[in-house]
């Protein structure tokens, strides 16, 4: 049975998907299952000229109003492998489609990510975001710079049927969409979600309950991932970013990121982080609830919180002050990429749960610089981070924002606040 059809074909030329999987249609006009994605040179990929154009640019972008997403429709993070089998139902960053290699390996170098072999690095988790680095996002898109973002790591086969085990480092990518191109690979993923079963209500950020449910590959995700492949490539890769650790120093960890302009010849500038002095580029992290380095200049500025893990009482003022600085760097209304650093960011969700409400009994949700849901196409009980228990005993230092480290999946304050920021401007977009 096709499903969906009038609205996934009219949006999707290259995407035909089936109640029993989905089915590519390469450049060539050839189709090609899960096994047989199009993966050439590391870095190059024939591409057919004509196939840019994923939706029609002369739709209107409001086109159809609002949109009934939910969380795990527009941040998406797929369940570890548990074989050799899973690993190959998850796109490697070789993948090639319409727009090109999904992630080149010159790019991933240029951002510093050298962990490994770039033929294990998989995709692990995407997302949308309508309007890039902005506070209060225009309800008609006038100003605002969609993104498709992507997760990749490094992913090998197991032999004993155990999932993975993802080393400490994560290669984040954006990927510049229309208006149209975003609003329609929304209704997509919405439809899909629907046509595999999936209610409105599947509850806070964690690895996807459908693709937990039928596996990876299974519909929904290789659904998910046909869509990826037609919107993401080469050649609308806007930025790259990297968190790498010391290996086999664990406790050690880099944050950087370049400016990507795309064309025939991808040429790369460093991302210049905000707040930090001197135009730093970069930033590391090193032991026990690290102090970054350099650190940010902000007025939110956490440090503090790392001295006094232990410690018990009410907050003086410089506390109180870094105490609300954890709840603004969470807010995606208060403070974006342009205005906070990448390692306060990391650390936010850490200091939270390991300094501020265990020593000082601080709820951010509380606080009056918290984000606060709508409680309509987001309630309160969703908005709740993804740290396995074992990850806040054992493995004091899970930096990840929506990725893995070992077994354990990190899914920070911030990104879920981010998508739940995202779901209600779909929710609420003009008629």
């Amino acid at each position: 049975m096709l499903l969906r059809s009038s609205v996934l074909l009219h949006v999707l030329p290259f995407v035909v998907l089936f109640a029993g999987g989905a089915t590519w249609i390469g450049c060539s006009g050839e189709a090609a299952d899960n096994h047989d994605r199009i993966t050439q040179d590391e870095d190059h990929c024939v591409v057919d000229s004509d196939a840019g154009a994923v939706v029609d640019e002369s739709d209107s972008g409001d086109a159809g109003g609002p949109i009934a997403a939910t969380l795990n429709d527009v941040s998406i993070l797929f369940p570890l492998p548990a074989n050799a089998v899973d690993v190959g139902h998850l796109l490697p960053a070789s993948s090639c489609g319409p727009r090109g290699t999904l992630l080149p390996s010159s790019l991933s170098s240029s951002a510093g990510f050298s962990e490994g072999g770039y033929a294990d690095l998989h995709l692990v988790a995407m997302r949308l975001d309508p309007c890039f680095a902005s506070t209060a996002p225009d309800p008609h898109g006038s100003g605002c710079n969609p993104q498709l973002r992507l997760i990749f790591q490094l992913v090998e086969p197991t032999t004993d049927g155990a999932p993975s085990t993802i080393p400490d480092a994560a290669v984040h990518v954006f990927y510049s969409l229309s208006r149209s191109e975003l609003l329609a690979l929304a209704r997509a993923l919405v439809s899909l979600r629907e046509a595999s079963g999936g209610d409105a209500s599947l509850g806070p950020l964690a690895p996807h309950p459908l693709i937990v449910n039928q596996g990876l590959g299974g519909p929904f995700s290789l659904g998910v991932q046909k869509l990826i492949s037609a919107y993401a490539g080469a050649s609308n890769i806007t930025r790259v970013a990297s968190l790498t650790s010391g290996l086999p120093v664990i406790l050690d960890w880099s944050l950087q990121a370049v400016d990507v302009d795309a064309g025939p010849t991808p040429s790369t500038s460093p991302f210049v982080i905000p707040t930090l002095p001197a135009g730093a580029t970069s930033q590391s992290l090193f032991g026990s609830l690290p102090e970054p380095s350099p650190m940010t200049g902000s007025v939110d500025n956490t440090s503090i919180l790392l001295l006094l893990q232990g410690t018990h009482g009410s907050p003086d003022g410089g506390e109180m002050n870094a105490l609300d600085s954890l709840a603004r760097i969470e807010n995606p209304t208060l403070t974006t990429i342009d205005t906070i650093d990448c390692a306060s960011c990391h650390q936010a969700t850490l200091l939270e749960e390991l300094v501020a409400e265990p020593d000082f009994g601080f709820d951010d949700r509380a606080s009056s610089f918290s984000f606060q849901p709508d409680g309509v196409s987001v309630v309160a009980a969703d908005l709740t981070p993804t740290f396995a228990a074992d990850a806040l005993q054992n493995n004091l230092n899970n930096m990840h924002a929506f990725s893995y480290v070992g077994q354990s999946a990190g899914i920070s304050q911030r990104t879920v606040n981010e998508t739940a920021a995202v779901v209600e401007y779909l929710n609420h977009l003009p008629p």
